[in-house]
């Protein structure tokens, strides 16, 4: 076999989780399910800008969260104080099919 005839075979076809539409929906909700808070689905679909304002974003959400709750007297729920971005996490869910039809 020559050099040229070797570079030109095909590969074994199998899919990998990349090119299989439905492992990479499974994987992008798993990370949305566990590291959206921080932006991690956004990072696997390749928005790495929104990605990183979702993390910080994300953070700073949180940790206002986690202030008001331990504030004695105040009276507001955490998750009032971090309904904005729950939102906002809860329509990137829904938008998830949809960015990967544009890959």
């Amino acid at each position: 076999m020559t050099d040229k005839n070797r570079f030109s075979q095909k590969r074994a076809p199998f899919e990998t989780p990349e090119k299989n539409p439905r492992e990479r929906l499974i994987t992008a909700y798993g990370l949305w399910l566990f590291l959206g808070v921080l932006g991690g689905h956004r990072f696997y679909l390749g928005r790495k800008n929104s990605g990183f304002a979702m993390g910080v974003i994300g953070l700073l959400f949180l940790s206002f969260g986690l202030f008001v709750y331990q504030l004695p007297g105040l009276g507001v729920s955490p998750l009032l104080a971090m309904a904005p971005f729950l939102f906002w996490w809860v329509l990137d869910g829904i938008a998830i099919p949809k960015w990967l039809s544009q890959l």
